[in-house]
């Protein structure tokens, strides 16, 4: 009569352990791959096609140069706007504001080519950054992070100002 508790409580501890959930696999960006900002206070919707990538990351190891771009595609009608910044030294998860930038420019293409390529303000806030071999579950690099910056336009006497701007790419 006490091996049946013994085993009913054994099979339990059995039935416990086979079910138990494997952990989720550490990899980057996996709630969210991709560039976000506002514009003067409007959504800055990244949209592609084959010939006009909607976001894009460039880094190089050797010198820490890191591209970070947005754009709102439709080559067809001409039309190309985006949000773009790079950093001449990124090494490592920080701050950068806008003396370490090589160049922030937010354009618009829809009347012509119109660069705010004027940096009034700006700061940059990486968060995550592994240059390769993240973890045993996921091999390559990535960075993240967060942004915002004002840009003047001197020839149409106009600011834009990008807010809430977030990114997430893999390399």
């Amino acid at each position: 009569m006490k091996r049946k508790p013994l085993l009913l409580l054994s099979l339990f501890l059995l039935s416990t352990l086979a079910c138990r959930k494997e952990p989720e696999p550490d990899i980057p960006c996996n709630d969210f791959i991709g560039f976000t900002c506002l514009v003067n206070g409007e959504p800055f919707k990244t949209e592609g096609n084959l010939r006009c990538a909607g976001f894009s990351k460039w880094y190089n190891p050797d010198t820490g140069y890191l591209v970070i771009s947005g754009r709102n595609c439709n080559p067809d009608a001409g039309e190309v706007n985006g949000v773009s910044f790079n950093i001449s030294e990124m090494k490592s998860v920080g701050f950068y504001s806008d003396s370490t930038f090589t160049s922030i420019i937010y354009y618009r293409s829809e009347t012509g080519s119109v660069d705010y390529d004027s940096t009034l303000s700006g700061q940059v806030s990486i968060t995550g950054f592994v240059e390769d071999n993240y973890s045993a579950d996921f091999t390559n690099g990535y960075v993240e992070g967060r942004f915002e910056f004002t840009q003047y336009n001197d020839q149409l006497k106009d600011t834009a100002y990008i807010t809430n701007g977030r990114f997430c790419m893999r390399f």
